[in-house]
């Protein structure tokens, strides 16, 4: 394993562990591994950004409060939500009781 893909993983572990390291929707659905999940989305490709300005990258939303952390069940349902609301108006029933209207609002500019 080389030095960079140890250092991404203790980077990332460290970041779960600092948001709070348990899936913020904690329920009996609950399945898979934590993943780093963006609130209001994103607006850049991760593919485009260099492994160093993406570090850098998740830890100032992070410490701005724009990340939080979700299983990979629960960020799956999140993404999918976030893809319908894209394509046209959600329906009210489709926002999970877990997402918070603090999470729903538009981001500031």
């Amino acid at each position: 394993m080389s030095w960079w893909t140890r250092y991404h993983a203790t980077w990332r572990a460290e970041l779960i562990l600092q948001l709070g390291g348990v899936c913020r929707a904690a329920d009996a659905a609950c399945q898979g591994g934590l993943e780093l999940d963006h609130i209001h989305g994103r607006d850049y490709k991760l593919h485009k950004l260099s492994s160093h300005m993406r570090v850098k990258r998740y830890r100032a939303e992070a410490a701005a409060g724009l990340l939080q952390v979700l299983c990979r069940h629960h960020n799956a349902k999140k993404n999918q939500r976030d893809l319908f609301k894209r394509k046209s108006a959600p329906a009210p029933e489709a926002v999970p009781a877990w997402v918070t209207e603090e999470s729903q609002s538009p981001r500031e500019s």
